[in-house]
């Protein structure tokens, strides 16, 4: 019945997430348009990568202030990039085609990102991960305190005692696909 719950709650959580992700639109000059017609995050980050995964140009936008922005890729040859654009709940990724003249949207893949709360002696996280990626925890110290991974869970949610932890700092790593996020806190 837990499981059930939370599932729903999770779900609930995507469907209203699905209306802030960003509208990624190729032009016939070689730009692509991202806007964002309904946010609820105070900072969006932006990265274009190349076929390697070298960020050529990044930049962070406030979509409280700019509904949009048009990135001018006309100096770049043509090929394969990504575009990155997270915010603080999702991670989308774009392949971008670029041919002489226009830039194309391919696809599109979004990965949520772990919700982590720490109290005074538990650390949780909750993610919606869609079985598609695997997801790996990890709480260091100076050395590697604790690691598990997890694999083809749609919905991942887990609480770990921490009251028995040294006073210290601590860095709570979750990987999930090729993406990374961190949150450090102090016992």
């Amino acid at each position: 019945m837990k499981n059930s719950l939370l599932t729903i709650f999770m779900l609930s959580v995507a469907l209203l997430q699905a209306g802030i992700e960003p509208v990624v639109t190729g032009t016939s000059n070689k730009s692509i348009r991202i806007a964002f017609e309904k946010t609820n995050t105070e900072e969006v980050f932006v990265r274009l990568k190349d076929d390697e995964g070298v960020v050529l140009y990044s930049l962070q936008i406030d979509p409280q202030v700019e509904k949009g922005k048009i990135l001018n890729l006309s100096n770049l040859p043509s090929g394969n990039y990504d575009l990155e654009v997270e915010d603080g709940q999702t991670i989308t990724d774009l392949d971008i085609r670029l041919s002489d003249d226009r830039a194309i949207v391919a696809s599109k893949d979004i990965t949520y990102k772990p919700q982590i709360a720490i109290t005074q002696d538990r650390l949780s996280f909750n993610i919606l991960s869609l079985g598609r990626a695997v997801t790996a925890v990890i709480m260091l110290d100076e050395t590697e305190v604790f690691q598990k991974v997890y694999e083809n869970n749609s919905t991942l949610s887990k609480v770990y005692d921490i009251s028995a932890l040294p006073n210290g700092e601590y860095t709570f790593k979750m990987v999930v696909g090729e993406h990374v996020v961190y949150k450090t806190f102090r016992i």
